[in-house]
Order: C-alpha cells, then structure tokens, then sequence
C-alpha cells in the first residue's frame, strides 16, 4: 500500500514537474518561432535597406555626373553675361601667340527660342512644328583681325580651336601683307552659342493687376 502511494506521489510531482516544464517551456518555444520570425524580417529589411544605399550611391553618381555636364555646358555657352570674358581671352590668346590685334569685336548678338529636338544653332529660326524647350539660343558674332608671323597666326588658331566654345567659323581668310614684322594677316569671323535658362513667365492675370500705384494715378 505504501508502495502504491509512492508511485501515486512520484506520478503526481512528474506530472506537476511535466506541467510546470511544458508552461515555462512552450512561451521559450513561442519566443523561439518569434525570434527566428523576426530574424527573417530583419534579413529582409537588411536587404532592402542595402539595395536602397546602393540606390542612393547609384543616385549620387547620377548626380555627380549630370553636374559636370551642366558645368561643362556652362563652361562651354557663351551668354550675354559672359560676352566680354570672351574678348579678354582673345586678347590674351593673340598676344600669347606673338601677333598683334588690329581690330576685335564681339557684337551684341540674338536670340531666340530652342527647340527640344532636331534644331540648328545656325538657323535663325527653330524648326517648323517643332517643340520649345525651355531654353534660350544666344549667338554672339565675332571679327577678329590680327597680323603676325605664320607661326604666330597658327598658335592663335590652334589657340581658339581650343576654347571648346560652341562655335562656327563664319569666314577666315590668311593674306600675307608685305610687312616684314608681320607678315601675315589674319580675318576670322566666327559665331559664338550659348543655351540660357529661359526666365518664368508673369502672370497675366498679375501682370494686368494694376499696382496700388497705378491706382492712385488712375483715381486721380
């Protein structure tokens, strides 16, 4: 009888101690599955998370690029505002040739709008049924007439050719002129470009808005 009573005791702590390990055990295991869950959701968000660093340096590089471009496009487009650097370096390039200037005119220019697609920076006009970008053409004119040795008027030449400006030769012409200090004589006439940014338009309805101004005058 005792015995029996034994085993009923141990049967009842194994079965308390089973309980007792299955209720600590089973949140472990839940915490477990939750873990590995959020371990999965972690590697996915590691993931993303490269891909979109990655993005961001592709982006950057993207950035960068199109930046030197624009400043190369810059750089290279002469505008009203840059008009005059362009007669300094011409007269630096020609007194670093060995020549001499005899006349040099960088004229006022035109302007008119550029197309999106297929224009001309020659042409006067864009192309009919063309599309307007937003941008300006800026053609400037230049004569230049300098004399100097062969040598001299070939650097200038190679000199100008170098600028990278966005340029056509209109006319050149190489004379001698029976001057031993300056043989050779020099005629270039040349047409400079340069795209602008074209600024934003008024309103209409506040460009006819009269000023408090206007107002005043009107009423009396």
């Amino acid at each position: 009888m005792q015995r029996l009573n034994t085993r009923i005791v141990g049967l009842i702590v194994a079965t308390a101690s089973l309980g007792a390990i299955i209720g600590i055990g089973l949140p472990w295991v839940d915490e477990y599955f939750e873990l590995r869950r959020d371990m999965a959701e972690f590697d996915k968000m590691e993931v993303e998370l490269t891909a979109i660093r990655h993005r961001g340096l592709r982006l950057a590089k993207m950035e960068r690029e199109l930046n030197e471009q624009l400043k190369s496009l810059n750089d290279r487009s002469v505008i009203p505002d840059n008009r005059s650097d362009v007669r300094e370096r011409l007269v630096e390039i020609v007194r670093q040739g060995g020549g001499r200037i005899r006349s040099l005119e960088v004229h006022t220019g035109n302007k008119r709008s550029w197309a999106t697609v297929n224009d001309d920076p020659t042409a006067e006009v864009m192309p009919e049924f063309a599309r307007m970008s937003p941008y300006d053409l800026h053609s400037h004119d230049v004569d230049l007439r300098a004399d100097g040795s062969l040598e001299a008027i070939e650097k200038i030449l190679t000199a100008i050719g170098g600028q990278r400006w966005y340029m056509t030769t209109r006319t050149m012409n190489v004379l001698p002129t029976m001057k031993p200090e300056a043989p050779v004589a020099l005629e270039l006439r040349f047409t400079v470009f340069g795209l602008l940014a074209r600024p934003d338009e008024p309103d209409e309805d506040v460009a006819r808005r009269p000023t408090q101004q206007t107002r005043q005058l009107l009423l009396h």
